[in-house]
């Protein structure tokens, strides 16, 4: 790695010259100046301020601004080629599976700061709020409908009538891994091993557990990094879909605006956990900051073959944030004024489900199910039929 100019050895004074600071080789003679020469001030000059302030923002933070990659057509969609990890340029190279996933303390540590919504609505468009309009009727129905459908529901739990109050006694005080584990299958069951089960329409879906979305073009820092996460597995698409996909979503280890991680493509439903003591406020923002990654994708599918208009105030994904004895389900959905997108979230439901003996420790399970049942092989469709839409065409990642 670079020395940073703090740990460079300060230069040699001419009077006492120490035998360690005597140059070895002769001096080599100093290139001249040309346009190919990025120290060239005849280059500098030709820069102008925002393209240094580019160059300024990757030098601190690692990180390209937004603006950087606004371009018309297609060639602001393509996937793009991960850069070198500043924290160890010599010895890490970027791979499919290298998601550099952060402890659950770390990773929340951004989505604290009081102004992150803020941030997020300046940098992202995405604002943590019911917009005036709201989803459509279509999808306030949908919502209702996925609440209040009944589902088979698990017996031998711990959610169990007769040992319900003892599991909340014993949860109470406990950190996130262990909520996680005993809790969130029983709030957002886990789709794959349904599927194994013979539950074939999830087939389609993947899902991610604590995984860095480090193929995702993020909104603003950090990367997403959902507890669990749902999207579309690349085998569920066909070969010429994949094929007219390709130039978007490139090599496994590229960015791209329709990937999460590099098996996973889509993302349209996440879920936070969070020990009792940390409250709603970061597991919210977690969410919105990972399903505004997500609906992006979708909307710039459907831009590209001009359907964007489909999509205006239709629910595209689906979160969950939880603790010990609370849910919070949110609807999430774009909405779109000619060129400019917003995005916005929809309450669905919050609840204690400790209350009343438990009477509503199902529903989160209940909404989940309905979700994989009702909800995902038509938005999978829906996905597919832009994706259809879309030219063949050949292009290579964007530097």
């Amino acid at each position: 790695m670079a020395k940073t100019s703090s740990q460079r050895p300060k230069r040699c004074r001419e009077v006492q010259t120490p035998v360690s600071c005597i140059a070895i080789e002769p001096p080599q003679k100093r290139p001249r100046s040309s346009l190919t020469d990025p120290a060239s001030p005849e280059l500098v000059s030709s820069i102008s301020a925002s393209q240094r302030s580019f160059v300024g923002r990757w030098t601190e933070e690692q990180d390209w601004p937004q603006d950087f990659f606004q371009q018309d057509g297609v060639k602001c969609l393509l996937a793009r080629k991960k850069l070198p990890s500043p924290r160890s340029e010599g010895s890490y190279i970027a791979s499919p599976t290298s998601s550099d996933p952060k402890p659950p303390e770390e990773k929340s540590t951004p989505y604290q700061y009081p102004a992150y919504p803020t941030l997020l609505e300046t940098q992202g468009n995405s604002y943590m709020r019911e917009h005036e309009l709201g989803v459509t009727e279509e999808g306030e129905q949908l919502c209702r409908m996925l609440l209040w459908r009944e589902q088979p529901t698990p017996t031998d739990t711990i959610f169990r009538d007769d040992v319900f109050r003892a599991t909340c006694n014993r949860l109470q005080g406990t950190n996130e891994a262990r909520i996680i584990k005993d809790l969130t299958p029983l709030i957002v069951p886990s789709a794959e091993p349904l599927a194994t089960l013979g539950a074939k329409h999830l087939d389609i879906v993947v899902e991610s557990v604590s995984e860095c979305w480090d193929c995702c073009i993020p909104v603003i820092r950090p990367r997403p990094q959902p507890d669990y996460a749902l999207g579309f597995a690349r085998s569920a698409f066909t070969d010429d879909q994949l094929t007219k996909l390709q130039p978007f979503i490139g090599e496994p280890s590229d960015l791209s605006y329709f990937m999460a991680t590099y098996y996973m493509h889509f993302p349209f439903l996440t879920c936070e956990v969070k020990s009792f003591d940390v409250g709603f406020a970061v597991p919210d923002r977690q969410n919105a900051h990972s399903m505004t990654v997500a609906m992006r994708g979708i909307v710039e599918l459907f831009r590209r073959v001009r359907r964007e208009q489909e999509l205006h105030r239709q629910i595209l994904g689906f979160s969950f944030s939880h603790d010990h004895d609370s849910v919070r389900i949110w609807g999430h959905y774009p909405v779109i004024n000619k060129d400019k997108t917003t995005f916005w979230r929809h309450l669905i439901r919050k609840f204690d489900f400790t209350e009343t003996n438990g009477a509503e420790k199902w529903v989160a399970y209940t909404f989940t199910m309905n979700v994989y049942d009702m909800w995902v092989t038509p938005h999978f469709r829906m996905i597919c039929s832009a994706i259809d839409d879309l030219p063949f065409q050949q292009h290579s990642a964007a530097s």
